[in-house]
């Protein structure tokens, strides 16, 4: 067998050097990275790939549309794709399905998990695409029944729960009725027909079928019921007066969970449905468990993005500031000192970044403790833009800050502000023309107001979605967190954040913050 060739795509290099050490470690020594999904078909043009492992959210192009365009190409349209994600959303998670990935691997993952994928795959053991797979793996419609069925999952125990009774004899319903009734909300069908209409319409948390019907029989009930994923994981205990162990077997074999012989011993029937109604719950809440654990790992993801983000801009003036050292043959005293000024500033700013990762995750998920103090705010953003010369001035721009009122002061927490500001001004320094002025304008009314104004036009098609996650437009390393990581962190300290844009006018983002 001739050696794999892999394609590994994602925006952080960290996650793609990770990915090849596995792979190296399983023994495919033929790695190829790209950054995004652009990058990935350009290298395909050069190369042929046998296995592409791909990041789901990336810049210029994500791993759907990589997807898309792997599958429209004949010349790879039989690559299996394994993609890498920390979003677990049912949208997204359909829209990757209907690209046709070949597997899905949730972040964070181990070592282990993602052997054993890669190597079910390598060996041929699953379909090219998630698609094909068999439609009780439809992971939608086992999402749709748990949603059905939330008060179970909840823990709301003052909801009956509900029991579908299945006779064609109705004075059997009213004896299984009233000795359930107290306890849970008894629904009725006198034939498998009306059963099944029932279950499609509003699932029951468990099923009281009877063996022996006319029509169709209570086997051939279990059965439907089995074959339709929306109602599949409904618990099915038979009622028949029929004891062999054939017919016993026959029910079993069609998925009932449980037997009880004809005519019911009440202390027995209530015994058996609680019994089963606790399983049912106690899978509930570790589906929720699950659930919550791939929320907190999407949201973790986002944390990390956002603060991958945030680096870019400090850094990259640390480096502009450390080479205009190098480069320069004869600095003054005095630019030295401000080039060092720069630098720390900069360091400064990564570490609060990184020690700030924690904070965002508290942000998006509620739980962050805001603390507010007096602040100055002109101080604050005329500290920010002093920070961002280098980087305005490697295009000939320039940052103005205006105060009416010389100095204005909010209740918000310093570290925050510079983030937010700092976020804020460079996306307005890369969406100005070259020679461009960027614009700060601090007002106070009912609340401290800073305009930031740049001459660059916010694209229609986004606008309203501007402040939204992962929207972005006409930047080549965008990942459109910028805005949404500012709105978060104005919503937090009781602010707002809004804009206005137009060719005529350019555009204008506006912070209002509480006064101090």
């Amino acid at each position: 067998m001739s050696e794999l060739n892999f394609l590994v795509v994602d925006d952080v290099d960290s996650i793609c050097r990770a990915v090849r050490q596995i792979l190296i470690g399983m023994g495919h020594a033929k790695v190829t990275m790209a950054q995004n999904g652009a990058k990935a078909l350009k290298a395909m043009e050069e190369q042929s790939f046998d296995h592409i492992i791909t990041d789901m959210i990336m810049p210029m192009m994500n791993g759907i549309e990589l997807t898309r365009a792997v599958r429209g190409n004949p010349a790879t349209a039989k690559t299996p794709v394994i993609m890498i994600t920390g979003d677990a959303e049912k949208a997204q998670v359909m829209s990757a399905i209907a690209a046709g990935v070949t597997d899905i691997i949730l972040k964070p993952f181990t070592p282990m998990i993602f052997r054993e994928k890669l190597n079910r795959i390598i060996a041929g053991k699953v379909p090219l695409t998630l698609s094909q797979r068999s439609a009780r793996d439809d992971s939608s419609a086992a999402a749709e029944r748990r949603k059905q069925s939330q008060p179970l999952a909840s823990g709301h125990h003052n909801v009956k729960r509900t029991v579908l009774v299945v006779d064609d004899i109705p004075s059997n319903i009213d004896v299984l009725s009233g000795g359930l009734s107290e306890l849970y909300r008894v629904k009725a069908a006198i034939s498998g027909e009306k059963a099944l209409r029932i279950c499609s319409s509003e699932p029951p948390d468990l099923i009281l079928l009877d063996v022996m019907m006319p029509e169709m029989d209570g086997y051939e009930v279990c059965r439907r019921l089995k074959a339709n994923p929306e109602t599949a994981d409904i618990p099915v205990i038979f009622l028949t007066a029929k004891g062999e162990v054939a017919d016993m077997a026959n029910g079993f074999a069609v998925g009932a969970v449980d037997y009880i012989s004809k005519p019911a011993v009440p202390a027995i029937l209530k015994a058996r449905v609680k019994a089963h109604m606790q399983l049912r719950e106690n899978l509930y809440r570790l589906e929720d468990q699950l659930q919550a654990q791939i929320e907190n790992a999407r949201l973790l993801e986002d944390v990390n993005r956002m603060t991958r983000h945030d680096l870019k801009g400090p850094l990259s003036v640390a480096l502009a500031a450390v080479e205009a050292l190098a480069t320069t043959n004869e600095v003054s005293v005095q630019q030295r000192q401000q080039l060092a000024q720069e630098v720390e500033l900069s360091v400064q700013q990564v570490l609060q970044l990184i020690n700030r990762s924690l904070d965002l995750y508290k942000m998006e998920s509620g739980s962050y403790d805001f603390v507010p103090s007096k602040i100055g705010i002109t101080r604050v953003i005329a500290k920010v833009a002093k920070g961002m010369e280098r980087v305005a001035a490697s295009r000939a721009q320039s940052i103005t800050v205006k105060d009416a009122n010389g100095r204005s002061y909010v209740m918000a927490e310093e570290l925050l502000c510079m983030s937010l500001f700092y976020n804020l001004l460079l996306n307005a320094l890369q969406a100005s023309a070259d020679n461009d002025e960027v614009t700060v304008t601090i007002a106070k009314g009912r609340m401290v107001t800073v305009a930031i104004h740049n001459s660059g036009v916010i694209p229609e098609s986004i606008r309203d979605r501007f402040f939204e996650k992962y929207v972005t437009a006409g930047k080549e390393e965008g990942v459109g967190l910028g805005t949404y990581s500012a709105r978060l962190m104005a919503t937090v300290m009781k602010g707002t954040i809004t804009f206005e844009s137009s060719e005529a006018k350019g555009t204008t983002v506006t912070v209002a913050l509480p006064p101090a």
